[in-house]
């Protein structure tokens, strides 16, 4: 028996770019912090009935099948203020 799971994996950092986008984030807080700007970090993210990253136990050689079904999905949204609270909201698609 073998553990098969779908794997994601994140292609190399360009430092050079990180590095900018560090300086640049400074940059960005420090004017939310003085007024000048509102900043917001956001994060999206969604969920399903039905898991998207199936695994299990399965016989080497043999292919772990489960039936296709399809669910509805719920996305969410947040957004952290620099200076202020955490706000959300939520989309039901129909």
């Amino acid at each position: 028996m073998v553990f098969k799971r779908t794997r994601h994996s994140l292609k190399k950092r360009n430092l050079t770019a990180f590095e900018q986008a560090q300086l640049d984030l400074n940059i960005l807080r420090k004017q939310a912090l003085g007024g000048d700007i509102i900043l917001a970090y956001v994060d999206e993210t969604g969920f399903v009935a039905t898991p998207n990253k199936r695994y299990a136990w399965t016989k080497q050689g043999d292919v772990h099948v489960i039936d296709a079904v399809r669910s509805k999905r719920v996305n969410v949204m947040g957004f952290y203020y620099l200076q202020e609270n955490l706000s959300r909201a939520v989309y039901k698609n129909l």
